[in-house]
């Protein structure tokens, strides 16, 4: 007989008695469980988007943070980084993205760096943002795709171009599992994050968040909020 959300937690409940059920119970209805899970924004980053969105109360384009490269790639690759590596990554980025960067010098060098803060970091990394409506409001939300942004005349900018090579790499290596060789990770990972970090410093220099966000069209309002995308593709 297939085992069902009731069949299985009876067997719970035989296997471990009132007690443990009732806890299990719980907390998958806690909400801080939930939090403690998902919320990836660091302080410098809410207060970032909360500042934006005091400025503009009435722009639904002014909503979320979308990231460029997606944030659940990110995390999977620093999770395939040996801890030499994970401090070369932050400390590489940390004189061009601080706000991302936000835990102590000292607690990086450890041996022991934690793969969870590195991921956390490089999803709080401001050149991999693009500030848009609420996700549910776009026609185009890539989901665990790359969210490019593009010019009017349809062209990527320089900042997505370097992010561009940033997610093949590391769509590559997590496809592959394989141990990233240093050589690899500086030409292919750490070279374009700070050259894209640069782009945006010398745009965004109020903050970590560019405030001339990504050109869009449609109506947030109605659903069909998109990006602006390239000559002849599907979204034309």
């Amino acid at each position: 007989m297939p085992t069902t959300p009731v069949t299985g937690l009876q067997a719970l409940q035989r296997s471990a008695g009132n007690a443990a059920l009732c806890r299990w119970i719980g907390e998958t209805r806690n909400p801080t469980t939930v939090q403690r899970n998902y919320d990836w924004k660091n302080t410098p980053t809410k207060k970032a988007l909360k500042g934006q969105k005091t400025l503009a109360p009435n722009d639904p384009l002014v909503h979320s943070l979308h990231h460029i490269v997606p944030k659940s790639m990110l995390e999977d690759f620093a999770h395939l980084l040996h801890p030499a590596q994970m401090v070369q990554v932050v400390n590489a980025l940390r004189p061009h993205a601080p706000t991302a960067i936000t835990m102590s010098t000292g607690s990086y060098t450890q041996a022991g760096v934690p793969a969870d803060a590195v991921a956390k970091a490089l999803k709080n990394l401001p050149a991999n943002f693009v500030l848009g409506p609420d996700p549910r409001a776009r026609a185009d939300d890539p989901g665990a795709q790359p969210d490019y942004n593009y010019a009017d005349d349809g062209s990527i900018t320089p900042r997505s171009e370097e992010l561009g090579r940033v997610y093949e790499f590391i769509r590559s290596k997590i496809a592959s599992g394989a141990q990233v060789p240093t050589t690899e990770l500086v030409d292919e990972f750490i070279t374009p994050l700070v050259t894209a970090s640069r782009l945006h410093n010398a745009r965004a220099r109020s903050g970590p968040i560019d405030p001339n966000r990504a050109t869009w069209s449609g109506d947030p309002a109605q659903g069909n909020a998109r990006r602006i995308a390239p000559p002849g593709s599907l979204l034309d």
